[in-house]
């Protein structure tokens, strides 16, 4: 391979045969150390491209559309233009390819990465895998939504035509054809358009998943995995494969709270409290005096205040006040029971830079307090009552017939 020099003025010119590739560049300065550098690079990058024709300064003519063009400063960059139809003349204008310093540029004179694309469209901010193996494929991976939006990150399977990832500029995520709705704070939405769309999670002891699955979100542990409901780093709920609701340890967790009540239960058959003769002590007969207090309660009528309907049953702090009558506490005796809480600021709904929910509103809640009953306790209460009361009628009508 022959190579030739010419230094004329600020002009660097390389041919080397029989290739017939031709570079040309504006040196820094016309010193023989500056020329030869320039030389010495211009040499290299013209084995590189191979398609190198020509090269020229800002304000020289262009005059082969499609022709390239490689300008060299003395900085050790290379730039690559092409000419295209309107444009004769390159003046300052963004470099198709730079390279500086090990950095490649595509569409921009300053990489900042060691690949930098920068382009004002979808259609051309992207870089290209492929697999050309049995199977494989080829993935867009686009700054831009593909065919839609110049915003966010999207990832093109061009293989079968489909978007398999679309990241929004706010950092939601979504496993689909278009960008993900937001619903608290970022997202990750997986869409499986006609099909069920499914999030898996797979671990050393098992595998879950969270689905859609007709009008439900399906939430469900796979192949005798149970479903665990944690809070503060723990499970506190476990839903068996057998679908029972068991809770993390044994008589320790509350369902609701003083002021946060369940409405209604529905079931098939009532509670089953503990009675086993083992956990209990100090078994006894009821007091005549607990009786006694018992027989002054009122069972009465009453409608709740947001209700309409009425209701037969007691009221807590009548019960209260007839057993302090007789110097018995009824919450020690577990009938009554008292829950209290403290006042709680109100939230203030927040949302992200999208406008999206992030923190919903909730109303401040006032210090408070509630009465209630145990009505198990109440009712056994009644019976004991009652039958004490049958036996002594009983008692005085045998004494009647008894008589002479």
């Amino acid at each position: 391979m022959s190579e030739s020099l010419a230094v004329a003025g600020s002009v660097i010119e390389v041919v080397l045969p029989p290739d017939n590739v031709y570079a040309k560049a504006q040196a820094d300065a016309a010193a023989a150390s500056a020329a030869s550098a320039n030389l010495h690079f211009l040499a290299a990058v013209a084995l590189m491209a191979g398609k190198v024709a020509a090269s020229q300064g800002a304000g020289e003519a262009i005059t082969t559309t499609g022709q390239y063009f490689a300008v060299i400063p003395g900085t050790g960059a290379l730039d690559v233009f092409v000419r295209t139809s309107g444009s004769s003349t390159r003046v300052g204008a963004v470099p198709m390819l730079n390279l500086v310093s090990g950095y490649l540029g595509i569409g921009t004179a300053v990489p900042a990465q060691p690949v930098h694309i920068s382009q004002a469209d979808q259609a051309l901010a992207r870089l290209r895998l492929e697999n050309t193996g049995s199977g494989g494929h080829a993935f867009d991976i686009i700054a831009g939504i593909h065919g839609a939006s110049q915003e966010g990150l999207s990832i093109h399977d061009v293989t079968a035509a489909a978007i398999r990832m679309v990241m929004t500029n706010a950092g939601n995520v979504s496993f689909a054809a278009s960008a993900p709705t937001a619903i608290f704070g970022k997202t990750v939405q997986i869409s499986g358009g006609s099909e069920n769309g499914t999030l898996a999670i797979v671990g050393s002891s098992g595998a879950g998943y969270v689905a859609t699955f007709s009008t439900s979100l399906l939430v469900s542990g796979r192949a005798g995995m149970a479903l665990g409901l944690g809070a503060d780093d723990a499970t506190k709920i476990t839903i068996t494969t057998a679908g029972n609701v068991i809770p993390a340890a044994d008589n320790t967790q509350d369902l609701g709270s003083g002021s946060f009540r369940f409405d209604t239960i529905f079931a098939g058959t009532g509670t089953i409290n503990t009675s086993d003769a083992r956990a209990k002590t100090d078994i006894g007969e009821i007091p005549d005096e607990w009786l006694d207090a018992w027989g002054e309660v009122e069972w009465v009528r009453y409608k709740f205040f947001d209700g309409s309907r009425w209701h037969v049953g007691l009221v807590a702090q009548q019960v209260h006040a007839a057993f302090a009558a007789h110097e018995i506490d009824a919450f020690e005796i577990g009938l009554c029971c008292f829950d209290e809480w403290d006042a709680s600021d109100a939230v203030d709904e927040v949302r992200d830079e999208d406008g999206e929910i992030i923190v919903a509103a909730r109303p401040a809640l006032e210090a408070g307090d509630r009465w209630g009953l145990r009505y198990s306790e109440c009712e056994a209460m009644e019976v004991a009552y009652q039958r004490r009361r049958i036996a002594q009628l009983e008692a005085q009508v045998a004494a009647m017939e008894a008589a002479p």
